[in-house]
């Protein structure tokens, strides 16, 4: 379901960001686009070094990143910096940013900055104030809520690590049918132990992840192919193509609410699992954020990964993918999820 929020003015506007972004932004460019006056969701990169070449490249990435966007009619840029003065910071990078938009066809919808102390508004010094007034919908620690491993009951996590601890309780409850098992996880709204460990342990396993994230990507009969797929490979047949592109998000888009419900389980995974046992269900929730759009999120569960495990197969792919500023094909097309509709033209 979309969600629309409305902005009377340049304020506003920047306090509704991090609810978009589901994080606080720090050092980051933030770009968000639009269509007409409604936004197709935020795109947030790492604020890079300052230097005339590098700050170039930057914003042709930046740039070439926001044209892939069907339907994106003009762009608003935003500036998160550390830097405690009243002045704009980072203006060279904001002006190559402009001069590629501008360039590229795509209008400047505004661009504004925040610093440690203050905000603002480039070429405007009329128009800012400060921090506290635009940080209204900010996430304590950065991340939202939902983007760290929920809370679990004590006596409920000690039930998962004592069938964890039960020798063949666990691949005896995976053994009829992968992919139905991991769909019954989506529809079960009281897993209970026994099934949450089984799904500890098949995440911990790269082979069993992988069906796990094909079927919750698009449903029993994709999760059946993966199982023939993986059956073949350990035969020395080939591993499918379309099976590996899909996991390096190319094809449909999948349905955002499903993974939004795989990343719920994935996560509750993650609280309920010992630490030697972690990693897998965190680096699953690193892949189904990035599917998602979300890459800082996911940058966030690869690194909790990498403290349980510090190689970890699926946690270094998605890392590399945050690092390149590799986001899924199918984050390109159609609207995100939330959409940010201006009362008034925030330029």
């Amino acid at each position: 379901m979309t969600e629309i929020v409305r902005a009377a003015g340049a304020a506003q506007f920047l306090s509704f960001v991090p609810r978009l972004a589901g994080i606080t932004p720090v050092r980051s460019v933030v770009a968000v686009p639009f269509t007409g006056r409604r936004t197709m969701g935020l795109m947030r990169l790492d604020l890079p070094g300052a230097g005339h070449a590098g700050e170039r490249a930057f914003a042709a990435t930046l740039v070439g990143l926001l044209c892939r966007i069907e339907g994106a009619t003009a762009a608003a840029i935003v500036i998160y910096a550390d830097e405690a003065t009243r002045d704009a910071p980072r203006r060279p990078l904001v002006r190559a940013i402009e001069q590629r938009m501008e360039a590229a066809g795509l209008p400047v919808h505004d661009a504004l900055w925040v610093g440690a102390r203050r905000w603002g508004r480039y070429g405007d010094p009329s128009v800012g104030g400060a921090r506290a007034e635009v940080m209204t919908g900010a996430y304590e620690g950065g991340l939202a809520a939902d983007a760290v491993p929920p809370d679990l009951e004590p006596p409920f996590v000690d039930a998962v690590r004592h069938e964890l601890g039960r020798p063949m309780a666990v691949p005896v409850a995976l053994r009829e049918d992968v992919p139905a098992f991991f769909e019954r996880m989506l529809a079960d709204d009281d897993q209970d132990a026994a099934a949450t460990a089984a799904l500890v342990w098949a995440l911990d396993r790269p082979a069993l992840r992988d069906v796990g994230l094909l079927t919750w990507c698009d449903g029993v009969d994709r999760g059946d192919q993966a199982v023939r797929a993986q059956l073949d490979w350990e035969a020395d047949v080939a591993y499918p193509m379309s099976l590996a592109r899909r996991m390096w998000g190319e094809g449909p888009r999948p349905d955002p609410p499903r993974l939004l419900r795989a990343l719920a389980v994935a996560r509750r995974a993650a609280a309920a699992a010992p630490p030697a046992h972690r990693a897998g269900a965190l680096a699953t929730c690193a892949w189904l954020s990035w599917a998602l759009g979300r890459s800082s999120h996911a940058d966030g569960y690869v690194r909790a990964a990498r403290e349980h495990e510090a190689s970890h197969g699926l946690a270094d792919i998605v890392g590399r993918f945050v690092a390149a500023g590799h986001l899924p094909d199918w984050a390109f097309r159609g609207r995100a999820e939330r959409a940010l509709a201006a009362q008034e033209p925030v330029t």
